[in-house]
């Protein structure tokens, strides 16, 4: 019986092997060589096609024509001295004739904003500062918060006297020593941090003796009211409380501290106003024709300030009110403005007008005159300031608060 049949492997004899390598070799370098000639043709066709450089012909210069209608280099140095200016007498289209004389009646002082640009203002015959001019020299006041002058609330902290019996009405007021042989004033800027242009003037532009007021539930309160401290400006918060004309669809009006709410609903909203930032001495009110009469429920919101030893400012919206005496009667610094410098008229003369006559038949110690965010309240503050008798001295509320016992 035949074996198993058993494959063998062949093997390429060695000559046919290295003829076959050598075939590849072979074909390598003629396709490169190939290559190589091919891109030399293309080189030189392409220079070919370029062709000789053409030249055009140069352009003539049109003839200026005779000498008296060329027209004259402004730039010669002996067509131009060195005191003049070739342009200066040049008329513009369109341009005011400022040679003629000004005819008409005087546009009115409206109380806007001066547009940019250096004027010069006149009071009394005497020239002032332009209205951006800055009359705010004072250091700034210690940075808020101070440790220890604060409590936790649901809201966030808010004020509550020390245990070394330190308050934020002393601790946040601006130190104040009164001159000699002075009567003073007492001045209060309200509405703040709504009008971010009218804010920072008021902070930057007005001396530190002037104290600033701010809207509670103005967004990032607590920068403004490090600003203000920086420029030496004592700070007060503003809480709305019930008018009679009370839209509960306004912003903000859930807040609102009402005359015919509950006490616990009332210290709620307070809290949360309070809430708001820290580094202002005391709270004055945002409206409150209303809650003003119903003496129950505002000794109630009184007390609460008192107990957060704070100081409270009435603007004297509604007159015949005993806001005074409740507030000081439950522990409470509390004063009345004699004046609302802008509260009919919104101009920077009758603002310094109603300035100059604060002092006019009151028997108070130190008058407070309150403005709002106005440009032209701003201005006519300045106006006084710049021209005010030297026998009165700008004081901040704070001392007013002390001197109206």
């Amino acid at each position: 019986m035949a074996g198993p049949i058993r494959r063998q492997s062949r093997k390429m004899p060695s000559v046919k092997k290295h003829g076959l390598s050598a075939f590849l070799v072979l074909l390598i370098f003629g396709v490169a060589a190939f290559a190589v000639v091919n891109f030399q043709e293309s080189d030189e066709t392409q220079n070919a096609v370029t062709g000789p450089e053409i030249t055009l012909p140069k352009q003539i210069a049109p003839d200026p024509g005779p000498a008296e209608t060329a027209l004259p280099d402004l730039l010669a140095a002996d067509n131009i001295p060195l005191d003049e200016n070739p342009t200066e007498n040049i008329a513009l289209i369109g341009a005011p004739d400022t040679t003629a004389p000004i005819t008409g009646p005087r546009p009115p002082d409206t109380g806007s904003e001066p547009a940019p640009g250096s004027k010069t203002i006149l009071i009394d015959g005497s020239p002032i500062q332009d209205s951006g001019a800055s009359l705010n020299t004072s250091a700034p006041l210690t940075r808020a918060p101070i440790q220890g002058l604060s409590r936790t609330s649901p809201f966030g902290q808010v004020p509550h006297p020390a245990t070394d019996g330190r308050t934020a009405y002393k601790s946040y007021a601006k130190p104040f020593t009164p001159a000699s042989g002075k009567s003073h004033i007492a001045l209060v800027v309200g509405g703040l941090g709504v009008n971010s242009i009218v804010t920072r003037r008021a902070i930057s532009e007005l001396p530190g003796e002037v104290t600033l007021s701010f809207a509670a539930d103005t967004p990032d309160l607590q920068t403004w009211v490090n600003q203000a401290r920086a420029r030496g400006h004592e700070v007060m918060i503003e809480v709305p409380m019930e008018s009679t004309n009370f839209d509960p669809l306004e912003p903000g009006a859930v807040y609102t501290l009402m005359s015919s709410g509950p006490d616990s609903e009332n210290i709620r909203n307070l809290d949360y106003l309070l809430s708001r930032a820290e580094g202002y001495f005391a709270v004055t009110n945002y409206g409150g024709d209303k809650l003003i009469k119903s003496e129950k429920t505002l000794t109630s919101i009184l007390t609460h300030m008192g107990d957060a030893g704070l100081g409270f400012l009435y603007d004297g919206i509604a007159s015949g009110s005993r806001v005074d005496t409740l507030g000081n009667a439950v522990g409470l610094k509390t004063v009345s403005a004699q004046s609302l410098l802008d509260a009919d008229i919104q101009n920077r003369s009758t603002v310094r007008s109603k300035i100059s006559t604060l002092r006019d038949g009151t028997s108070v110690k130190v008058p407070i005159g309150m403005g709002f965010s106005y440009g032209s309240t701003i201005d006519g503050i300045k106006d006084w300031i710049l021209n005010k008798p030297a026998n009165i001295e700008l004081a901040p509320a704070s001392f007013a608060m002390i001197q109206n016992k």
